[in-house]
């Protein structure tokens, strides 16, 4: 929940997971892909530059007594961010 009193740790592997019987009350869900395996969220790297793994964080998810409610989160892949060598950055220009 938003105090962070009830926590559901959890993997799944399919586009969606089924979470039931939870109190009614406001959630916080924080998910992460986790690319290398190692069951953990990576922040990255400066040097060598490595990304982070893709996350999302959504607050304020209500569940009501009665109800269902869905959720969906998109997650945009980072495997292949890279920094582009310096000559490779374009020039900012100025034109009045």
């Amino acid at each position: 929940d938003m105090e962070e009193s009830i926590r559901l740790d959890t993997t799944f592997t399919e586009s969606s997971i089924l979470i039931d019987n939870l109190p009614p009350l406001e959630y916080k869900a924080r998910i992460f892909e986790d690319q290398n395996s190692n069951e953990r969220w990576d922040e990255g790297e400066v040097m060598p530059y490595k990304a982070p793994e893709p996350y999302a964080v959504r607050s304020g998810i209500p569940v009501r007594e009665g109800f269902t409610s869905e959720v969906r989160f998109t997650i945009q892949s980072s495997e292949n961010d890279e920094l582009l060598p310096a000559e490779d950055i374009p020039e900012e220009t100025n034109e009045n």
